[in-house]
C-alpha cells in the first residue's frame, strides 16, 4: 500500500538554507532537509493499481511557471502548537494548480479534505514546545532571508516510515525543475550564512517516472 502526496519540491539551496535554521527550539522534531516541500494535495494510502490512475490523472495538468515568495514564520495549532512552518505568498497560478490537482484526485475516488489551502514549508513538528519558546526562536531567526522560488513543476511522492522518520521518494515528476529566482541578495541581512542566486535556464514540461 503506497502512501501518496503531491507537492512542489524545493531546490537544494533552499533546503540547505532551511537546514541552517533547524536548531535552537527545545522539543521540536525537525524535518530532514531532504524532505522539505510545499504540499499541494495529500492522498493517503493507495493500492498499486490506483497509483497508475493517479499518474494518468495528473499528466494533463500543466504547472504554469510562477514565482513564490517566502513570508516568514507561522504555526498551526490553537490551544496546543503542533507545527512550525514558513508561509508562502499565495498566487492565482498556485491556487488554480492546487484546485485542479485536488479536483482530479476526487474524480478518481480520493477523499480530499475541503479545508482552505495554506501554502507552507514545514520546519518542525511540535509536541511539548510552548508558545514562548517558539516566539523566542522566531525572534532569533528573523528576519527570514530566503530568495523567491521559481516553480516550474510538481511531484507525486510516496512516503515511507523509517527509524529516522518519514522518507519521501519521488514517483513521478510533472513539468520542469524548481529553482530560486534571480535577484540581488542582501548578504548583510543574513544571520546564518549567505545563499546564492543562480541563472535559471528554461525547462521543457514533461512527466517522467523515477522510482527509488
Amino acid at each position: 500500500m503506497a502512501r501518496l502526496f503531491i507537492a512542489c519540491d524545493l531546490p537544494p539551496l533552499i533546503k540547505q538554507r532551511l537546514d541552517l535554521i533547524a536548531s535552537g527550539l527545545p522539543g521540536a522534531k525537525w524535518v530532514s532537509p531532504h524532505s522539505h516541500h510545499i504540499t499541494l494535495c495529500f492522498l493517503g494510502d493507495a493500492p498499486p493499481p490506483q497509483l497508475s490512475d493517479v499518474v494518468a490523472a495528473l499528466a494533463p495538468i500543466k504547472c504554469p511557471e510562477m514565482t513564490l515568495k517566502f513570508d516568514g514564520f507561522n504555526t498551526f495549532g490553537d490551544k496546543k502548537l503542533r507545527n512550525l512552518h514558513i508561509k508562502l505568498t499565495m498566487t492565482e497560478e498556485l491556487k488554480v494548480l492546487q484546485r485542479s490537482i485536488s479536483h482530479a484526485m476526487r474524480q478518481i475516488g480520493f477523499e480530499i479534505e475541503a479545508r482552505r489551502f495554506v501554502p507552507h514549508v514545514t520546519l518542525a513538528r511540535l509536541k511539548t514546545t510552548d508558545a514562548l519558546s517558539v516566539a523566542r526562536y522566531v525572534e532569533a531567526m528573523s528576519p527570514l532571508a530566503l530568495p523567491p522560488l521559481k516553480v516550474r513543476g510538481y511531484t507525486l511522492f510516496e512516503s515511507h516510515l523509517a527509524h529516522t522518520g518519514a522518507v519521501y521518494d519521488p514517483v513521478c515528476e510533472f513539468g520542469g525543475d524548481n529553482d530560486i529566482a534571480n535577484g540581488e541578495i542582501d548578504h548583510q541581512s543574513l544571520k546564518t550564512g549567505p545563499y546564492l542566486a543562480v541563472d535559471n535556464s528554461p525547462s521543457t514540461a514533461s512527466s517522467s517516472i523515477s522510482r527509488t
